[in-house]
Order: C-alpha cells, then structure tokens, then sequence
C-alpha cells in the first residue's frame, strides 16, 4: 500500500514517471492485474508528491489522472476494497491540492465526493476503527473549505455533524481529541460569522475551552489554544456588551503570550492581537491604563518584526488603531499624529492587492478628518478625502464595508463644505451618501444613516433629490422594523426613527406630493404603534402562513445584515456629528460573489412571498391606492403632520384618489409643542389619564397642585381657540360642501350639552378628525 499522501518521504522520483511519459492505457492492462492497479497509485503519489514541491499545475493534473485510471483496477471483485477506498480518498486529497493552488470550485466538489466514498466503502472505516475520526475530520474540514468557496451553510452543517462525531467517537484521553474539539468549535465560529447565532458563538467558546482541559500541560499548541479562545471570547463581547468576556479574551491572550517563547515566530503575532484585545476592553471601560498596555504590546511587536515581513503592516495597523483609541479619550493631538504617521507607513509598505488596504486607508482619511476637526487646516481634509476616495475605489463590488466607506467619504466631503462653503463639495457629499444608502449590500442601519445625511442636504441640491431620499429611508425603515422584534430593537427604532416619517412627509409635500406623504406617515405610524406595543412583526406574520419561507428569509437577512464587528455606536440615527468611526477590527467573512448572490436570493424571495394574498406589500410601504380604499364610507380622516420645517393636514375623503392637502401656514411645530404641554398641565391638574400622561404623573403627588376649576376652564378654551383658529379652521374651509353634508355625523349629546352652556365657544366641527401628532415628547 502506498504511504498517506500526507506523510512526508524522501523517495525519489523517477524521471519515467514525470509527465510526458507514456502512461498506459486501461484497455491496455488487464483487468485483474491488481499489481498494475497499484502501480498506478504509486505513481500518482509520487506526481503529487512533487507538485507539494514545485506548484507545477502539470504534475496535479497528471496525478489525477493517474489516480482515475489506478481506481477501476482497485475495484476489481477480487481485490480488497479496502484498497479501493485508499484510493478514493488520495484522489480526493488530489483534487484538494489544486482546489487550494488553483480555486477551482469544481475540484473541491471532486474532493469531497471522493473522499466521502472512500469513507463510506471502506469496510475497515467503522466507529470502532481508531482511524475512523481522523478520516470524519478530515471530511468535515473539505465541506468548510467548500463553504469558504460558496458561503452555502448547508456545508457548514454537515462539517459540524462530522466533527461532533469524530469527538464523540474519540475518548477524552486521546491525543487528538483536543484537536477534533478545536475544529468543531472553528466550525461554529464560522457559522456563527455568517448567522450571528449566539447559540453558535457560545458553543464554540465552550468547545474551544474544554479542548484547553484537555490539552496535557506544557504542550506546544497551548499558546494558540490559549489565543483562539481569546478571540472567540472576543467575538462573543461584540454580540453580549459582556465585560466579563472581554476580560477573559484577555486573559487568555495574557496567558498566550506567557507561554510562547519569545524566540518563536508567532511571538510578535501573540503580542499584537493581545494589544488588540485590550483596545478592544478599552473602547467599553474607557480605563487608560488598558490601551497603555495595548500600545506597550503593540510597539513591542512592531519592533521585534523585520522589515519586509509579511505581518509587519498589519502589526503596524493594530498599533495605529490604539493610537487613535487613545486620541478619541484624550484629546490629546499627539496620540493622532503618530496614529497618521503609523498609518501611513503602514500603507506604503502594503501592495494594491492586499485584501486589507482598503480598510487602512479608509482608517487614515478618518484620521485627517478627526485632525481637520481640531485644527482646520485644509491640508488635512484634502488628504481625507484622497484616501478614503482611493479606499472606495480599491473596494470591489459586493463588499461588505462598501456602504460605510461611501459613508465616510460623504462626511468628509461635509467636512469641506462647512469649510468652504464649495457647493461642489456639497454635491459631492450628497452624491456618495446616495451611493452608500441605495448599496446592494451592507447593513441596513448604515445605510439608514447615510439615506439620513443624504435627505438633509437634498433641499440644497434639487427636490427629486428630497424624495429620492427620503423613499429610501423609508424603505430601509421598513426593512429594520420588520426582521426582529427584540426588546434592544424595539428600543433603538423608538429612540432613532420616531420622527423620520414627519420629516419625510413634510419633505414631500414642500414638493406637492401629498400621496407620497400619507403613504411615509402611514408606514412610520405602523411601525411605532408595532415597536410601542410589542406587537408581531411581518415576520411573524409570514413565519404563521409559511414557516419555509420565513425560516429562508430570516437566515437571508441574517447573513446579509448581521456581520460581526459592526458596533452600534459606529453608526447614528440622530442628526448629531457625522463622526466618523476607526473601526479596529474590520471583518467581511463573506466574500463579495456571494454576498451579491445572497443578495439577488433575498430579493427573489421577497418577490415570491408578495405574492401571497395579503403579504403584496411586505417589508415596504402601502401604496397611497390601497390606503384610501380603507377609508370608511361614514365620515373622512384627517391627518395632521406636525414637523419642525411646516405644519400640514391630509383630508382623506372616501371615493377619492389621492388625499386633499391643507397647508397649515399659521400652525407652527412650536406651537403645537407648546399646546401639548399645556394641555398636559391642565390634565394632570385634574388628574385625567389621557393619552399622553404617564401613569406615574398621575398619581397623588399632583394633587396639591390641582388648579381651580375656572382656571382649567380658561386654560382649556384658550387651547381649543388656537387649534379652532390655526387647525380646524382651515381643514373645514376645504372640505367640500358636499361632503360636510352627506358624511360628517351628527353632534353627540354631549357637544350639545356643551353648547346650551357656551354657545360662543363650541367647536362648529361634525365629523371624525383622525390627527397623528409627533411633537418631542
């Protein structure tokens, strides 16, 4: 039997066998020649063997071939099909080898079909065989490669079956039980990377730790043991907030660095993610003392590695990045200069193909702006904006980052504008702002955020710009509400978006388009009215009528939206600084090809599922058609949007197409403001719970200040005079006479009542007088 291509050999090669030789025939041996079988299986060895050596593609190519014409004489009936499946699986390790040198997916699809029949017709490969986990990792480990190349996680499943049963399989005193441990907890890493399943991150720490229990004292893997746990810690804190976590991801990378010696090549590597660790706990404690030790552990590493090493701007980049952490709690100009200085040297030491480069130089053009800022020197945010311009361009299509660097870009150009006053730069700012919000990819928040800077400068630009934006937000917003229903969610869109419905249809109909208008306040009334009471999401909803598509839709979503590594304080709803963030760790787990086809999959299966009856307009707005068709028959609707930029009213008639807009020129936000908390005063004086007093205001405390009877009274008319006058007065001027006629109902007792007793005082209006306000509260 040949030796496991694996092992390593100094047999020779004989010339005879190289390719170029005549290599026989199948017909040309006959068919029980078992001896020729495995001549050929030899030789195939050898071929591969010597392409390990020289990466000659030719000599994989032949062995290949070889191993196809050694496998029909192995599985002759009279031999022993142990041999058979030897040789599958060294074919599958064939196809492997130039899967890895070549990335061709159809080879590591070869890989694993073959070497899975090796494992499955093998009659030696039984649960009692000791080889038989080995040969279940080694299977999993081809299914993660698989899903490295096609991010399908149905790959990634099966490769977490195989391990947990190779570690099943293997008792805890077993030298490589920790290794099989190791791998299955590297598996759910890797889907944990895609789902951000904290189910999956927690197993994988707790896989990786009892791999470390069991992993003999003073064993050489421990550091790295030690390490990896150190970063599944990590990972873990950017999902739980937990201090607790980053405390032990730095322990754990503590104890790595202990323990390699300060000789081995990986020491520089341990003392730069360990500094990478404490940055990381820094950010959250905000405790100088932990990026001091991150800068002290990062500059060590910088200078234990030569110049020309591989890692060298890497290490660099960490030592940056702490740096800038440091500047962003300090203040101090220093700390950011030498950020600047180790960025930029850095990046000169990096060639145009690295994967990386474009997060640097995107880091760098942070660093200006963050310097323009204190300084503003022009010099400063020119520079910005030049690296951050390259970093957009060096990023392909379908990354993952690709929207927030569109994002940075247009701050930058912000930068210059407040600076300048250049309409150019303006312009500029609002157009990568549009590009970072209508991004295929990316997640929806930094979208949100950029849709958001871009409908603020849109008035400046043109009113198809302001419409263009604001639909944008409102469809992202229809996107968030509607995939999760947590309780951090619910709390996040009620804090972020309570008032960008207003703003986007006050924006519409500074234009005149009052369809547009009701359709935006629509869908913002829905989604606070959900997130307010908890109500089911429409996710929920289609989860009730078709759990398959659901289930497909929410692990869609989850590895689109859900990368980790994406803080929630790296983006902004509010209108605030347009700060922008140096993020220290960046990572894109999916690669662009597949993050663009999971795109194209999602939006093919939000097409299907409108299709269903009653889901038409699922994860976006109604239309205006649908809404007005809602309209009861019995009296009209008006809707009142109250916004800091105009006050308006919607008369909504049934039989009608479209909603009558009523400006409302003497109603002012303040105003309405002002009303509000009036009629608050007035309420609580009396101690009415109405809609917008809070229970615990209402309680015995307010008592003592209860006013006078005729004190509420005149406060009270005082009220109802101004919105007669500025609000309802102007809506029943519009109304048709027809309408007042045939649709408003008749006055109720109780407004009679009141008019035997204050003729001058009622109110004229007879109708139903739906009005959304959203003043602050």
């Amino acid at each position: 039997m040949p030796p496991d291509i694996s092992a390593d050999t100094d047999t020779p090669i004989s010339p005879d066998l190289l390719p170029g030789s005549n290599l026989p025939e199948t017909g040309q041996i006959p068919q029980d020649d078992a001896t020729k079988g495995w001549s050929l299986h030899w030789l195939a060895w050898e071929l591969l063997k010597a392409f390990k050596q020289t990466q000659d593609g030719s000599l994989v190519d032949a062995s290949i071939q070889v191993y196809h014409k050694a496998i029909p004489y192995l599985s002759n009936p009279n031999s022993n099909p142990t041999h058979s499946a030897k040789a599958h699986r060294d074919l599958g390790n064939a196809y492997y080898e130039r899967y890895k040198r070549f990335g061709r997916p159809g080879d590591i699809d070869a890989a694993i079909q073959h070497h899975q029949q090796g494992v499955t017709t093998d009659p030696s490969s039984s649960s009692s065989d000791e080889k038989f986990p080995a040969l279940l990792n080694q299977q999993a480990m081809l299914h993660v490669c698989r899903f490295d190349c096609t991010g399908e996680l149905l790959d990634l499943s099966e490769a977490i079956q195989l391990c947990q049963r190779a570690a099943e399989l293997t008792p805890d005193g077993d030298a490589d039980k920790p290794a099989w441990l190791a791998n299955l907890a590297s598996a759910f890493f890797s889907r944990f990377q895609r789902t951000v399943d904290v189910g999956d991150i927690s197993q994988a720490v707790q896989l990786q730790a009892r791999a470390i229990e069991l992993l003999p004292e003073g064993h050489a893997d421990m550091p790295f043991m030690l390490a990896n746990l150190g970063n599944l810690y990590h990972s873990q804190a950017a999902i739980t907030d937990d201090v607790a976590d980053m405390l032990m991801g730095v322990q754990c990378h503590q104890e790595a660095v202990e323990l390699i010696p300060d000789d081995h090549p990986d020491y520089a590597s341990k003392l730069s993610h360990c500094g990478i660790a404490l940055c990381s706990l820094f950010e959250r404690t905000q405790d100088l003392e932990d990026i001091s030790q991150a800068i002290t552990l990062q500059k060590k590493a910088v200078d234990l590695t030569p110049q020309g090493h591989v890692d060298l701007p890497t290490w660099i980049i960490n030592l940056a990045n702490s740096f800038s952490s440091r500047y962003r709690r300090t203040d101090d100009l220093s700390d950011l200069s030498q950020a600047i200085q180790l960025y930029e040297r850095a990046i000169a030491a990096t060639p145009d193909a690295h994967g990386d480069l474009p997060q640097w130089m995107n880091n760098l053009g942070s660093a200006f702006a963050a310097r323009f800022r204190r300084t503003q020197d022009p010099a400063d945010i020119h520079r910005s904006i030049q690296q951050r311009q390259n970093a957009v361009e060096l990023t392909p299509e379908g990354h993952a980052h690709l929207s927030d660097r569109l994002k940075d870009l247009g701050t930058s150009f912000v930068y210059r504008f407040r600076h300048t006053q250049d309409h150019e730069a303006l312009v500029s700012a609002a157009y990568n702002y549009r590009l970072s919000a209508t991004c295929a990819t990316g997640h929806p928040l930094v979208r949100l955020t950029s849709a958001m800077h871009w409908a603020r400068l849109s008035p400046q630009i043109s009113p198809e710009e302001v419409l263009d934006a604001h639909e944008q937000i409102t469809r992202l917003l229809s996107l968030v509400s509607g995939l999760e229903n947590t309780l951090e969610h619910r709390r996040w869109l009620l804090l972020g978006t309570s008032r960008l419905s207003t703003t986007a249809a006050a924006a519409a109909l500074s234009v005149n388009r009052p369809s547009k208008a009701l359709e935006w306040l629509e869908e913002g009334r829905c989604i606070i009215w959900g997130q307010l009471n908890q109500l089911r999401t429409p996710l929920d909803d289609l989860r009730t009528c078709d759990p398959v598509l659901a289930s497909r839709l929410e692990v869609l979503s989850k590895q689109l939206d859900n990368a980790p590594g994406l803080r929630k304080d790296s983006y902004s709803l509010d209108s605030a600084t347009d700060s922008p963030q140096i993020n220290t760790h960046d990572v894109s787990p999916i690669p662009g090809h597949i993050r663009l086809r999971l795109v194209k999959e999602r939006d093919e299966l939000l097409s299907t599922i409108r299709k269903i009856p009653r889901f038409e307009n699922f994860l976006q707005p109604r239309k205006c058609t649908d809404l007005m068709k809602s309209i009861p028959d019995e009296g009209i609707v008006v809707v009142i949007n109250a916004d800091e930029t105009r006050c308006d009213a919607l008369i909504l008639i049934p039989g009608r197409s479209e909603p009558i807009h009523v400006p409302l020129g003497r109603l002012s936000y303040e105003e309405a403001v002002r009303l509000t908390k009036a009629l608050r005063r007035n309420l609580k004086s009396r101690r009415v719970r109405g809609e917008f007093v809070e229970v615990e205001e209402a309680g015995p405390q307010f008592r003592a200040a209860r006013y006078p009877f005729t004190s509420f009274q005149d406060s009270l008319r005082d009220i109802l005079r101004v919105l007669w006058c500025d609000l309802v007065g102007p809506i029943l001027d519009v109304v048709p006479l027809e309408v007042r006629q045939h649709r408003i109902a008749h006055p109720t007792y109780k407004q009679r009542r009141v008019q035997k007793r204050r003729p001058s005082d009622t109110m004229e209006t007879q109708g139903i007088i739906n009005a959304y306000l959203f003043p602050d509260q």
